[in-house]
């Protein structure tokens, strides 16, 4: 089983934030900059990253894009 603190600390290091738990064994992450209400208008377009989810599974050490 994935150590939670561990799992969150290097999410953030790569740009994603927690977004939800499920049940304590699941956590949802997405980019980080989703959360960034200017970043459109700071970002030239060509330069603009997609917002991305991941889900991994604490329990079974699965993740999901």
């Amino acid at each position: 089983m994935l150590d939670r603190k561990i799992v969150e600390s290097k999410m953030k290091e790569r740009g994603f934030t927690v977004y939800a738990s499920m049940g304590g064994v699941k956590l949802q992450f997405v980019s980080e900059h989703m959360y960034d209400t200017h970043y459109e208008e700071r970002t030239p377009l060509r330069e603009r990253k997609p917002v991305i989810n991941v889900i991994v599974n604490l329990r079974t050490e699965e993740f999901e894009c």
